[in-house]
């Protein structure tokens, strides 16, 4: 993994990228994304490739492209629009693992109504294909509830299985599964309260992001189990060195939002936050903020050095009062990486569920298909907000505007990347 190799193999790709089939622009896609090199000069002279060679295009190398598209957060609608078509064409013939990267490559690009079609018919594949072993049907549910489920037919067959494969779920597809119920605000608490003693189980196993998603999962849905929130806290505890600034923040905001007090986790967290702060996003500062404040455990100190990583972060404009009012969603990737922070709403607190009291009970009445009805054409009135993030501009005709691919592109913090090849360091020489 080189970065000044793979600069070099960009320009040196951009000087002929007519001499690549369809297959070796696949391949280039693939391998910038894999290793999440952003390289944006890379990706027209590609782009405009694949359209060029259209008719040579064949289910392997639109899969690889839509998923290297979706990893890079590389969105040019020309190009997808043209693979919509494909897909839906091709879909009869699909295999479930093909069905799997299509979904989960678009979902990641997130373009609402326009990609309708396309997961209808992959749907309608997917429930021929039968019963889907239980990591794809993680990766599947996961993929609907960050598109807004788009196929209300193949998201009532998913639920329907997931309590089925409740016992074979590894503990990658828990963290996916609890993330999508709260990602779709579908609080089924008699599923979600058998989770809750499943995912103990597997708590060893989870990531440091895992065991912070899951915390903040059944916070944002309301429901309280403060057996599992103990569980958990005793296990983040024990290696708290190795949560980024936005594993803290979720932490520290799920245990406030349902008010379940645990000292020695919240001692800790705050002994982490003396050497995270300098590196928090906006978003972040508004979780420790609330998270703080609803345990009582704001000081006078911490709070202005909150209001001064504030001031860095937006030194030019008042502070985001949609931000100050809306905690957001998460949305994660399969590979178990920080999350993306994006807005959305959070239920009140007078909504908030007690698991240990609701067991046994039916819960009340939850019309989740005209709910999601209601949140897809939402989402497709526009994609989520993310901040930092600018994948709602079409690539092609952005570079043809402007020279920014020369300059480089945010993260999705928003700030510059430094693993970014080619930006303010001296160059290889060339043999």
């Amino acid at each position: 993994k080189d970065p000044l190799l793979f600069d070099d193999i960009a320009d040196e790709f951009c000087s002929r990228p007519e001499e690549f089939s369809v297959q070796g622009l696949a391949m280039m896609a693939h391998a910038y994304s894999h290793f999440g090199f952003r390289v944006p000069r890379l990706w027209p002279p590609l782009l405009e490739g694949v359209l060029d060679q259209q008719d040579e295009l064949n289910p392997v190398a639109t899969l690889t492209l839509v998923s290297a598209m979706g990893t890079s957060r590389v969105r040019s609608d020309t190009v997808l629009d043209l693979f919509t078509d494909l897909m839906v064409e091709w879909a009869p013939d699909l295999t479930l693992k093909q069905c799997q990267t299509a979904l989960a490559g678009y979902a990641r690009l997130n373009r609402g109504e326009r990609d309708q079609r396309l997961f209808q018919a992959v749907g309608t594949r997917i429930r021929e294909l039968g019963p889907m072993p239980p990591d794809v049907c993680a990766s599947v549910f996961h993929s609907m509830a960050k598109a807004g489920a788009r196929d209300n037919q193949l998201l009532a067959y998913i639920l329907d299985e997931i309590p089925k494969l409740l016992p074979v779920f590894d503990h990658q597809s828990l963290v996916s599964i609890v993330h999508s119920y709260a990602l779709l605000q579908h609080r089924d608490v008699p599923l979600l309260t058998k989770l809750a003693r499943r995912i103990p189980q597997e708590l060893p196993q989870l990531t440091s992001q895992g065991l912070a998603m899951v915390a903040y999962s059944y916070a944002k849905l309301g429901i309280r189990s403060e057996i599992l929130f103990y569980l958990l806290a005793r296990e983040a505890q024990n290696r708290l060195g190795g949560f980024s600034a936005q594993g803290i923040g979720m932490l520290i905001w799920s245990f406030g939002r349902l008010s379940i007090p645990n000292e020695p986790l919240l001692r800790e967290c705050l002994k982490q936050l003396e050497f995270l702060i300098p590196s928090l996003s906006e978003l972040e500062v508004h979780l420790v903020r609330d998270g703080l404040a609803a345990q009582g455990a704001m000081s006078d100190e911490l709070s202005d050095r909150l209001d001064e990583r504030m001031q860095q972060l937006r030194p030019y404009g008042t502070p985001n009062e949609d931000l100050v009012q809306r905690t957001g969603g998460l949305r994660a990737d399969d590979d178990g990486k920080d999350a993306d922070l994006e807005l959305g709403d959070v239920p009140e607190s007078a909504d908030i569920v007690d698991m240990e009291d609701q067991q046994g009970e039916d819960p009340p009445p939850d019309p989740l298909v005209s709910r999601v009805m209601v949140r897809s054409s939402l989402a497709s009135e526009k994609p989520p907000a993310q901040l930092g993030d600018d994948e709602g501009d079409d690539i092609l005709g952005l570079v043809r505007r402007s020279a920014e691919a020369a300059g480089g592109e945010p993260t999705d913090e928003g700030k510059k990347d430094p693993g970014t090849p080619g930006r303010g360091r001296k160059r290889r020489p060339r043999s």
